[in-house]
């Protein structure tokens, strides 16, 4: 609010980052795509749920997680990715 009344747009920058990528939100986005990765399974193709869905699930929580790397979250080695798309 600060940078609001001030016209400060560079203060306002820095403060919507350290909201969005500040520590807490960081491990919040790494802990939900984990546990969208270990929640999604695949028993059959039905008609609103196929492989292509399921893999793109993955595909998507993958590159947060990736992301994420940049800003201290430790990511997701080959295995556990492997893990998670084949279980």
């Amino acid at each position: 609010m600060q940078a609001q009344k001030t016209s400060d747009g560079r203060s306002a920058f820095f403060n919507l980052k350290l909201h969005y990528l500040g520590v807490n939100n960081v491990n919040n986005m790494a802990t939900t795509a984990d546990k969208k990765l270990q929640t999604n399974f695949h028993y059959g193709e039905t008609r609103k749920w196929n492989l292509e869905k399921y893999v793109l699930v993955h595909i998507y929580q993958h590159a947060i997680v990736n992301g994420l790397r940049e800003h201290g979250c430790s990511g997701i080695d080959k295995r556990t990715m492997v893990r998670y798309l084949t279980t």
